[in-house]
């Protein structure tokens, strides 16, 4: 694996009043980490050449596609809880990397899509904050490290790999750390507001309290809520909401 270690510290600006419209050039404000070897055996349903196009396409036409404030769940969530480590898996532009480790949270995200971390470098380097951001594949994620923290905003996945990777995020939790989730439901396909095209990745409340029943869960619902995250995310959806601590 090679390892490019460049970190940003700039004047933070009040930049959640909007990034500025992305430069076309390379930024290096953020830990970046090429993707190791896939391994073997693997459970994974997902064309991923086809969908890293895809995400690389999307992101590459904004640095902020979904806003550029952090979600409204994930941020309720980390505001009151004291600062740890926190894990972010498909963390796209890194909004809500960017907040957190603006707020003293030691950050690791990943995503699959090279545009995703080229964005994420950019605004990090715009906050002046520092982020260790991977460029990885779900299927090959190892619970290597421990997190006070995982936070899933819309990440949504084939049900082998779904539950393949919720089982390894128990595995990656400290005891008393905590998965929070806010993904589409099944609902949604009633809705035209977002979501992904394939209707079988939207999740049910069974579904995650299932994936996750090792946990004490505290929050597992469906709600109908009003998003307003950039261009994609801005109307109501039907989401569910989790919260789930590991066992001491």
């Amino acid at each position: 694996m090679m390892m490019l270690c460049v970190f940003a510290f700039l004047p933070r600006p009040s930049f959640w009043g909007g990034f500025p419209p992305r430069r076309q050039k390379s930024v290096q404000g953020v830990t970046l980490v090429m993707p190791a070897a896939r391994g073997q055996g693997e459970i994974c349903t997902l064309n991923t050449t086809t969908m890293k196009e895809f995400w690389n396409s999307r992101y590459e036409e904004s640095g902020t596609f979904y806003g550029e404030q952090p979600n409204s769940f994930f941020k309720e969530f980390i505001d009151r809880m004291p600062t740890g480590r926190l894990l972010l898996p498909g963390e796209g532009e890194g909004r809500n990397a960017i907040y957190a480790a603006a707020n003293g949270w030691g950050v690791e995200a990943f995503d699959w899509s090279e545009s995703a971390r080229a964005a994420a470098a950019e605004n990090a380097e715009i906050a002046g904050v520092m982020l260790h951001y991977e460029l990885k594949d779900i299927a090959d994620y190892r619970p290597v490290k421990r997190y006070d923290v995982i936070a899933l905003i819309y990440v949504h996945l084939p049900a082998a790999l779904r539950r393949q990777f919720h089982a390894k995020l128990v595995e990656a939790l400290e005891p008393g750390g905590y998965v929070i989730m806010e993904a589409f439901s099944k609902n949604q396909v009633e809705n035209i507001a977002a979501g992904p095209e394939d209707k079988a990745l939207y999740y049910t409340a069974a579904d995650i309290e299932k994936d996750f029943a090792g946990l004490d869960i505290s929050l597992c619902d469906g709600e109908e809520i009003a998003l307003a995250e950039g261009a994609l995310h801005n109307r109501r959806a039907n989401v569910i909401h989790f919260i789930g601590r590991k066992p001491y």
